[in-house]
């Protein structure tokens, strides 16, 4: 059976095995007849039949001269054959959503457009332009004492859907070591995060960190949001390993602190 509101040019046929079938004019589903324009014309032509075959037989019962009273033949009408003539009419009523649509004035469709952006505009998920950010950044290191360290750290996914993360310990414009590793099947904001906590494991590993002021960057505001406060689901147990690393080493010295900066976000700060 193929359904459509207009009438159908080609009705194809399928095969069940050696047997090719054919669609009916109507199918029967639970007592309802169906036709391929859901009109339900075919189920009120079978249940009206049915019911004046109830209704014919009354009839010959009752007469002007003798038969039951008309109250018992009232009784029989409503018990037999309105039941009947009236099964299944509920499913080609229009359901409330239907009345309550034809309530509301017409509109048009609403068409679903890409954004342009056009050159030095920003997308919505950028919360100032590159350009901008990077040079607060550079602007920020400037700054930094030469003594601290900055931990530089990166995820990426590759084609085959395997993460990877990345990391680099700077102090000023000297390379002091770095590493990587791969996660297997994972999330991007995953890699973010696991190369955040070993980048900070290889810093507080190094001769003369208790001493040091460690700087953990990263270019993934959610994740620099979640090693900072509280953890997501993802990665859980990173943000919390993380967290505890960053206490303890506050705890060292009074006056060492252990700050997470986000790259793109510097310029709003």
């Amino acid at each position: 059976m193929h359904f459509s509101r207009s009438k159908l040019k080609t009705a194809p046929a399928i095969r069940h095995g050696d047997v090719e079938k054919h669609p009916e004019a109507a199918m029967r589903w639970l007592g309802i007849w169906l036709d391929s324009n859901l009109s339900f014309r075919v189920h009120a032509e079978k249940w009206t039949a049915k019911s004046q075959a109830v209704a014919h037989h009354l009839r010959g019962l009752t007469n002007t001269i003798h038969g039951p009273l008309p109250s018992a033949v009232r009784s029989a009408v409503r018990a037999c054959v309105e039941p009947v003539l009236l099964y299944g009419t509920e499913s080609s009523f229009r359901t409330r959503l239907r009345r309550t649509n034809e309530l509301l004035a017409p509109c048009p469709r609403p068409a679903l457009m890409q954004k342009f952006f056009g050159k030095g505009q920003d997308t919505p998920l950028q919360t100032a332009p590159k350009e901008e950010s990077a040079e607060a950044f550079l602007q920020w290191v400037e700054t930094v004492d030469p003594t601290t360290w900055i931990v530089y750290s990166d995820g990426s996914l590759s084609s085959e859907g395997a993460a990877s993360y990345g990391f680099a310990i700077h102090q000023k414009d000297l390379s002091i070591c770095d590493g990587s590793g791969r996660l297997g099947p994972a999330e991007v904001f995953d890699a973010e995060a696991t190369g955040a906590l070993e980048g900070l494991k290889a810093a507080l590993n190094l001769p003369g960190s208790a001493a040091r002021d460690i700087v953990v960057c990263l270019d993934n505001l959610a994740a620099a949001t979640c090693l900072r406060g509280t953890p997501s689901d993802s990665s859980q147990a990173v943000f919390v390993e993380f967290q505890a690393l960053a206490a303890s080493h506050g705890a060292t010295q009074q006056r060492q602190r252990l700050r997470c900066q986000n790259q793109k976000a510097l310029s709003r700060r």
